[in-house]
Formats: structure tokens, C-alpha cells, sequence
């Protein structure tokens, strides 16, 4: 990701007691992180890939359009086909 939104988005965090507390106290901690950078790395592991197919029940999946944070958008429009023609079948 850009370092220039990286840096935008930790400003944003670090103004907001309820992000700073998420993110930074709570997040980092959970993840082992000692950096946003370090965060980010640690919890892009956490994916659906290969559980689509086990879903079975009626589910709402959303993505914020020009989400900073969707850069595989590749990626999202893919998991969201197979999850459709899961759910389909």
C-alpha cells in the first residue's frame, strides 16, 4: 500500500480515542504487531479463502467502495462470485 495513505490513515487513528484504542491498544497487542505496518501484515493472513464453499447460511458481505484497505479488489470480485455460485448451489 502507498506510503502517503498508510501515513494518512495512522493521523486518523492516532486522532480518534475509539480507533487508537481498537487499532493500536487493543489490535496490536491481539496480533503481536509493534507497528501499523507490522498490524496490517499480520491481519491481512486472516482471508475466507477455502471456507466459501462451507458457508450455509444466509450471510451479508459488504466492501466499502474505495476502501484504502480493499487493495485486491481483484481478489474481492472473485470471492465474491464463488461465493455466490456457492450459495446458489
Amino acid at each position: 500500500m502507498d506510503p502517503k495513505y498508510l501515513d494518512h490513515m495512522w493521523r486518523i487513528i492516532q486522532g480518534s480515542r475509539k480507533l487508537n484504542w481498537s487499532v493500536v491498544q487493543r489490535g496490536f497487542w491481539t496480533n503481536g504487531a509493534s507497528d501499523f505496518r507490522a498490524f496490517l501484515e499480520e491481519v491481512e493472513q486472516f482471508t475466507l479463502d477455502g471456507w466459501v464453499g462451507q458457508i450455509r447460511y444466509p450471510t451479508l458481505l459488504t466492501v466499502a467502495e474505495n476502501d484504502l484497505l480493499a487493495k485486491n479488489t481483484e481478489k474481492l470480485n472473485t470471492f465474491f462470485v464463488q461465493f455466490k455460485v456457492s450459495a446458489l448451489s
